[in-house]
């Protein structure tokens, strides 16, 4: 089939259309994301030999593009009678670049000379920098638009270091996966290795260790919003790395602390940070100023109209500053006013003044981790549908059939999801919900979702989530539900959160696992998150005080943050070995040793180095009496004395 490149306004009809024609097609339409002011977001469609492949994006930045402009208006200039706009028609009037989030995609579903003629066309930078770029287009890359929008997320700054190995197969330094981080955090001065270099003992977890108030959460905290938005976070915290971490691809965040202060994103998981925890942006109807609002005049009906029309991009200009923000503002207003003529833009004004505020709050909400999970699950379910009932898998394995896999090793019983109906849902929407995979109970109360079967998934229907309860369940054989401990039930929403986010490289910040683990879980945990880590090939950063969880990383992947009498941080490595190693010991010479300040034997041994000149001296005299690890800690001592 010939092979279309297009742009058009998003309409399920016309796309329908298109996978009837004779054609192959990349189709780009438009998405009103906002990077700051930069509007160059475009949502791609591929229909390849009749079939949809969808949830994918690119980027494309014109020349001379300004901060408020949107690309797809642009491309909306040179639209045919059907609305249809031929990007190869663009190409010849207009200078851009575009970068993609869809070169897996395109290497899968097209052959070379398919998916060289798309990027070609879209002026793609990393195939112009292979092949050559004749027009100077490369030079749009000094455009502040590329910085701010094109290479705004860790994925896409992932992608232009390595989308050229993906698609032609140039090599990638093995040595890439370490960095050293060293950040300013209340005057103090961190300084981290992190390394997951591949090692015969297990690399992809990083630990830091550190008694309360030691900076070891916060650290993660700052970790973590380098990776939202590096520009700000290096200005904010006086943040220096060598060795670049290009190869991360997104960050997931588990942090039950009730103290923690993690960022909180608004839209979470859209894009390349996703946050579970307790806390979140308070809706429109969650403490809103009703007294404020009835002084407005036609306020509470601008307010309804505001909700139902403008409330996603009214989050969407939360983020924006200065004249970017009030121009996005202005637009708003002009929209409601055009549509409303009987309503001033002066009481528009002060309502959206009003719902900002309200929007602008975090407040906790303890239900937000079922919250979240549910709809992780229903990603990854309908992800799974649309993607493995396709000629072209963008991958092999089911998601719900791994997350059940995983849960199964700490909860053993487990066959399946339970979700419990709403009581106002017809139960006659889901009569023909009758599969082995997904089936209701005999009372139509309870979605029973079980290891989808191949044969199965291409008549699988697509599930609205929304007609269920928040909390959902796991049941056993008898398909009874199983009653989970709090630390199961943590420990299940890991699973399933990870599952619909994680990619090769992805980051995996934990903080202190072990405050909703019991003991027991804790090595279940370490033994579930190894193999998901491994299967992906990405890589986690755990703040923990467990000496179960120490055992399982070996020494040079451990960070101890030692703070002393000056209140002054620095940051060290174990002086024993503590992969595999007893847990007494690892107390005993790390937890101790970082918790507890005045010990009677460091005393003692500081009043031994004040009588021996050398360790070997003091090692003659003491080696018979003292446990091979104490030696190790006098041997180091003894060397701090001396440097």
């Amino acid at each position: 089939m010939a092979l279309k490149i297009i742009y058009m306004n998003y309409n399920k009809l016309d796309i329908e259309k298109l996978k009837q024609d004779e054609h192959d097609y990349y189709i780009l339409t438009d998405d009103n994301w906002n990077d700051y002011g930069y509007n160059t977001t475009f949502n791609v469609r591929i229909i390849k030999d009749g079939e949809l492949y969808d949830g994918i994006r690119r980027k494309i930045l014109f020349d001379n593009q300004g901060d408020i402009d949107y690309s797809f208006q642009i491309f909306s200039q040179f639209n045919s009678i059907d609305n249809i706009t031929d990007i190869e028609e663009v190409q010849r009037e207009k200078r851009y670049i575009s970068l993609g989030h869809d070169y897996k995609e395109l290497k899968k579903i097209f052959i070379e000379e398919e998916f060289n003629k798309i990027l070609k066309a879209l002026n793609d930078v990393i195939y112009l920098e292979k092949e050559g770029d004749p027009s100077n287009l490369l030079s749009l890359k000094e455009h502040s638009g590329f910085e701010i929008s094109l290479t705004r997320d860790q994925s896409a700054i992932k992608l232009l270091s390595e989308a050229s190995a993906i698609l032609y197969g140039s090599s990638l330094s093995q040595n890439r996966f370490k960095f050293d981080f060293d950040f300013t955090l209340n005057d103090n001065i961190y300084k981290y290795k992190f390394n997951f270099l591949k090692n015969e003992l297990p690399h992809r977890i990083n630990l830091l260790i550190g008694k309360n108030g030691s900076g070891k959460s916060q650290s993660l905290k700052v970790l973590s919003e380098y990776f939202i938005n590096r520009k700000k976070s290096i200005e904010k915290y006086n943040i220096s790395i060598s060795e670049k971490p290009d190869f991360i691809a997104n960050t997931i965040v588990f942090a039950y602390n009730p103290y923690e202060n993690f960022s909180v994103p608004r839209f979470n998981g859209v894009g390349d940070y996703k946050y579970l925890g307790f806390r979140r942006y308070q809706k429109i109807h969650e403490n809103l100023d009703l007294k404020k609002l009835n002084t407005i005049e036609n306020g509470l009906s601008i307010l309804y109209y505001m909700y139902e029309t403008f409330d996603v991009a009214i989050k969407k200009i939360l983020s924006l500053q200065n004249s970017i923000l009030l121009a996005e503002k202005e637009k708003i207003i002009s929209e409601i006013h055009s549509s409303n003529l009987s309503w001033k833009s002066e009481d528009i004004q002060q309502v959206l003044e009003l719902y900002i505020t309200t929007l602008d709050n975090i407040i906790t909400d303890v239900q937000l981790p079922d919250i979240i999970t549910k709809e992780s699950c229903q990603y990854i379910y309908n992800r799974d549908i649309d993607t493995l009932s396709k000629k072209i898998k963008m991958y092999d394995t089911s998601f719900i059939n791994l997350s059940l896999e995983f849960i199964r090793k700490a909860i053993p019983k487990t066959i399946g999801y339970s979700f419990k109906l709403k009581e106002d849902v017809d139960t006659d929407t889901y009569e023909a919900y009758s599969f082995e995979s997904i089936k209701f109970d005999s009372d139509k109360k309870n979605l029973m979702i079980k290891k989808l079967l191949d044969d199965e998934i291409k008549d699988l229907p697509h599930i609205n989530f929304d007609d269920f309860q928040p909390e959902f369940y796991f049941m056993n054989e008898e398909k009874k539900i199983l009653k989970l401990s709090s630390g199961q039930k943590v420990f299940s929403n890991l699973v399933i959160n990870l599952l619909s986010m994680i990619e090769e490289n992805s980051l995996i910040i934990i903080d202190e696992p072990e405050n909703t683990l019991h003991p027991n879980l804790e090595i279940d945990f370490m033994k579930i998150l190894k193999s998901i880590l491994t299967k992906f090939k990405s890589f986690a950063i755990i703040a923990t005080h467990s000496a179960t969880i120490t055992r399982e990383v070996p020494k040079d992947f451990v960070h101890i943050i030692k703070v002393n009498k000056d209140n002054i941080p620095s940051v060290v490595s174990p002086t024993i070995n503590t992969f595999g190693s007893n847990i007494g010991t690892i107390t005993n010479y790390i937890f101790d040793d970082v918790f507890v300040d005045e010990k009677p034997y460091l005393a003692w041994l500081e009043k031994q180095k004040s009588q021996f000149n050398t360790f070997s001296e003091f090692e003659e005299k003491f080696s018979g009496q003292l446990s091979y690890d104490f030696l190790m800690t006098c041997y180091n001592e003894w060397n701090s004395k001396n440097d």
